[in-house]
């Protein structure tokens, strides 16, 4: 099965315990299910997790949550796991255990792709550390070469950046010690607070962790002292056990309540939408805040 975080991100809202899923697997409706393929956009690790305990339950033996990253221009996964291997080893006709899935991650380089990650001159940087994932070449034969009659366009949207050595992909991410691949987001999707560069994707992956929360997206918000400071909106599970004083409590704090934002077509938060049309709510919502905190001190005196 394929689909996009996005749908079991709404799935996960409306039917947080699990309930349909079960009933189905109780009546092993989903013995057949051998892999649940994610792409589109950026998996959280709490979805993948609780996808994979209940593929591990419910599916096939071996079903596994499986993230891939990939684009239009490359043509075929750049990432990803492959599944139930034909390969053998030495002749021993010993089958060859796929790789565990590690949330997160959109999985290991596919053949034919060389990705690194290079901070912002194109020197390659630690694994482990972030920095803009950018591909060597040439690239895989599934990726383009050129875009219809403008070479120069191609050149200057894809390779001017790092002077013809990298294709600049546009994501940021790391490569951990393992070689997995995690994309953090866009590499213009960062926060600078305080001299410090923050991924609103690492934040949001934070954020939901949350069991309350099923989706949320993180903007830069104003301040006089730190330049700027993350601001998330949040969609609460509608099964969701939190207390309303603590719900209330959230959006005090940094955060602020929402059903509904921008998405791009993939179903992905459209970041830069929601940055330009927010600092209205962040501030409306930050002067409701302190209207209430000083309408409980006058309560308390």
């Amino acid at each position: 099965m394929f689909t996009a975080p996005t749908a079991l991100r709404a799935i996960r809202r409306e039917d947080g315990q699990h309930k349909f899923f079960t009933e189905r697997g109780e009546r092993d409706g989903l013995r057949s299910l051998r892999a649940l393929f994610l792409a589109g956009e950026r998996s959280e690790p709490a979805v993948v997790n609780d996808y994979t305990k209940l593929l591990q339950k419910y599916g096939a033996p071996g079903a596994a949550v499986v993230d891939n990253w990939w684009s239009s221009e490359s043509g075929s996964p750049m990432t990803g796991l492959a599944q139930l291997p034909s390969s053998c080893h030495g002749g021993n006709g010993k089958q060859t255990k796929p790789l565990d899935t590690r949330p997160g991650s959109a999985g290991k380089p596919m053949p034919g792709f060389d990705i690194r990650v290079v901070d912002d001159d194109g020197n390659e940087v630690p694994r482990g550390k972030t920095g803009n994932i950018v591909l060597g070449m040439p690239l895989a034969p599934t990726g383009f070469t050129t875009l219809w009659k403008d070479e120069k366009r191609f050149y200057n949207g894809y390779m001017l950046r790092f002077e013809g050595k990298w294709l600049d992909t546009g994501d940021a991410g790391i490569i951990d010690k393992d070689g997995y691949v995690h994309i953090h987001g866009r590499s213009d999707d960062m926060i600078n607070v305080a001299a410090h560069r923050l991924s609103t994707a690492t934040l949001e992956q934070a954020i939901s962790s949350h069991p309350a929360i099923t989706d949320n997206c993180v903007i830069p918000a104003p301040d006089p002292l730190k330049g700027h400071v993350p601001f998330a909106f949040v969609a609460l599970s509608l099964h969701s056990r939190c207390n309303p004083r603590k719900r209330t409590t959230l959006r005090h704090q940094h955060a602020c309540q929402s059903s509904c934002w921008p998405h791009c077509y993939t179903g992905r938060s459209d970041h830069s939408t929601r940055s330009h049309s927010s600092h209205k709510k962040w501030k409306d919502s930050t002067q409701s805040a302190e209207a209430n905190g000083r309408r409980r001190e006058r309560r308390q005196l």
